[in-house]
């Protein structure tokens, strides 16, 4: 396979980040690479099909394990949007958001957005008074 120099392109003043490894590189990275090799490879000695399928099976590949997260990461946020919602009225302790000891009844639950650009996926909060709670924060669960 021949090597191929792919550019960097960043926005105005901004560093480009490097990866130092291989382990580094995201799915994106590498499916970037794999599309810039299958772009650049000499037409008069193109890779051999077997290469080429294996190329085109790991992009598949990449893409569907990309699918199954974002997937399993959907199960998720409803499991946990289901946990908290049957809290409501029960009686808790837990580590408030100010690293606090909170008891208290359950009155309500929010869900804040995700954040496109954090990266950040939904949170989850329960709300025992004036007091917020962290799905993952509870320490136990007593009934009302």
């Amino acid at each position: 396979m021949s090597r191929v120099n792919l550019p960097t392109i960043a926005p105005p003043n901004s560093t480009p980040a490097k990866a130092t490894s291989v382990n580094e590189l995201s799915s994106n990275d590498f499916l970037k690479l794999l599309v810039a090799e299958l772009q650049n490879q000499d037409p008069l000695a193109p890779t051999d099909s077997v290469q080429m399928l294996q190329q085109v099976s790991q992009i598949r590949q990449i893409t569907s394990n990309d699918a199954m997260t974002a997937t399993m990461n959907s199960v998720q946020v409803g499991q946990d949007v289901a946990t908290a919602s049957q809290l409501v009225g029960k009686r808790i302790t837990a580590l408030g958001t100010d690293n606090k000891e909170v008891e208290g009844v359950v009155s309500r639950v929010t869900i804040s957005a995700a954040s496109a650009n954090s990266g950040q996926a939904r949170e989850i909060r329960l709300h025992v008074g004036d007091k917020q709670v962290e799905l993952s924060k509870i320490r136990s669960i007593l009934p009302a």
